[in-house]
């Protein structure tokens, strides 16, 4: 499913020449390289603190091109769990920019 969204988003993004904030990605590489990450409130839908900081951390990155491994915020994270979420922000912002 994330395959078919971030297809449409780049569709959409080269039709419009706008940016993607590649969001989903982000997660889904958080997801699979931190076993045990919880990014979403006891709902299942909305994201929890660690989700949301996550998603920030993408749009930073896409909107400023700024690093945001570079930034000491941590949004009330512990700060190795905010460095991990803003390590897979900025992968899936350059695996973006990578692609065609």
């Amino acid at each position: 499913m994330q395959a078919r969204i971030s297809e449409g988003a780049a569709q959409l993004a080269a039709r419009l020449s706008a940016p993607v904030a590649p969001v989903g990605q982000a997660w889904e590489d958080a997801l699979s390289s931190q076993p045990g990450l919880d990014l979403w409130q006891s709902d299942g839908i909305r994201p929890n603190r660690a989700g949301s900081y996550l998603t920030a951390c993408v749009l930073y990155a896409t909107l400023t091109g700024e690093d945001p491994t570079a930034s000491s915020y941590t949004g009330g994270l512990d700060a190795a769990q905010a460095r991990r979420l803003q390590e897979a922000a900025l992968n899936a912002v350059r695996e973006s920019e990578d692609d065609p």
